[in-house]
C-alpha cells in the first residue's frame, strides 16, 4: 500500500510539472488527455493509504479533509476532461471556462479550495508524526506552505508551486517509509 501511495504522489508530481510547461502541445496531447489521466490515476492510488496514514486526532481530522480534497480533485479532472474535448475550439472552451468560473458551486469547490484540501489533510496527518519524524513533518509543512504560496499568493509562479509539491512529497515519503514509525500498511 505504501508503494502505491508513493507512486500516486509521484504521478501527481509529474502531472503538476506537465501543467507547468504551458505548451499547447503538452496541454492538448492526443489521443487522450494524458496530464489529467496521470493526475487522476495518482489521486486514485493514494486513496487506500490515506485512510491508514495516521491515527488519533490527526487521523480523524486529516483523513476527512484529505478525502474532501480527493473528491474535489476527481471532480476537477472530470470537468477538465470535458474541457479537453474542446481542444480545437478555443472560443467555445473559453466560454465554458468563463461560465464555470461564474458558478460558485463549481469553480471554488473543484478548482480553488477543493484540491488544496488534499494537501492540507495530508499535512494534518503528517503533524501526528512530528515526534517520530520531525524532518519529514517539517518538510511536509514547508512544502504545503510553498504550495499554498505558489497557488494563492503568486498564482503565476509554477516554480514555487512545483518545488513545494516536491518538498511536500519528500516529507510525506520520509514519514511513511521511516522504519521507526508504526504507519500502517506495507
Amino acid at each position: 500500500m505504501k508503494k502505491l501511495f508513493a507512486l500516486g504522489l509521484f504521478l501527481q508530481l509529474i502531472a503538476q510539472i506537465s501543467f507547468s510547461i504551458h505548451s499547447e502541445a503538452v496541454n492538448l496531447l492526443e489521443p487522450i488527455d494524458f496530464i489529467h489521466w496521470t493526475l487522476l490515476i495518482g489521486i486514485v492510488l493514494i486513496i487506500p493509504y490515506t485512510l491508514h496514514f495516521s491515527t488519533g486526532l490527526s487521523y480523524q481530522i486529516g483523513v476527512t479533509v484529505s478525502l474532501m480534497g480527493i473528491v474535489a480533485q476527481i471532480g476537477m479532472c472530470a470537468i477538465d476532461f470535458v474541457l479537453w474535448t474542446f481542444r480545437h475550439e478555443n472560443e467555445e472552451r473559453n466560454d465554458l471556462v468563463r461560465h464555470l468560473m461564474e458558478e460558485p458551486m463549481i469553480w471554488p469547490i473543484f478548482f480553488v479550495v477543493g484540491p488544496a484540501l488534499l494537501i492540507i489533510g495530508l499535512s494534518i496527518q503528517a503533524i501526528g508524526y512530528y515526534q517520530q519524524n520531525f524532518k519529514g513533518t517539517m518538510l511536509a509543512i514547508i512544502g504545503s506552505t510553498l504550495l499554498g504560496f505558489g497557488n494563492f499568493i503568486l498564482p503565476g509562479n509554477r516554480f514555487i508551486f512545483v518545488s513545494g509539491y516536491f518538498i511536500f512529497i519528500l516529507g510525506i515519503l520520509l514519514i511513511i517509509f521511516d522504519k521507526k514509525n508504526s504507519v500502517q500498511g506495507a
